[in-house]
């Protein structure tokens, strides 16, 4: 699978939330847990997403699926963290 290609409709990467989702929540979680506020984890999410395709070109054999992530997937994938961060959150009373 070439990693330049933008994952398809039926393929890890095309929906909104995927079983990675579930990693993106746990990273929001431990953001939470560490004290990063909304904002911090928000860019982090972002500047992930906007780095994400560039590292699946460059290092392929570090990413399960290397397609490129479509727009719907970068969306869910930060709401997946907001929503381990807003867990973590809660959890601690903040």
């Amino acid at each position: 699978m070439t990693p330049t290609r933008k994952a398809r409709h039926g393929e890890k990467n095309y929906p909104a939330f995927d079983r990675y989702s579930l990693v993106h929540t746990v990273v929001g979680g431990l953001m939470g847990a560490a004290g990063a506020s909304a904002g911090q984890a928000l860019i982090a999410s972002i500047v992930w997403e906007a780095a994400e395709p560039a590292a699946k070109r460059g290092m392929p054999e570090l990413f399960p699926r290397s397609t490129i992530d479509t727009s719907q997937n970068k969306v869910g994938d930060t709401a997946s963290l907001l929503f381990g961060w807003w867990l973590a959150k809660k959890k601690d009373g903040s």
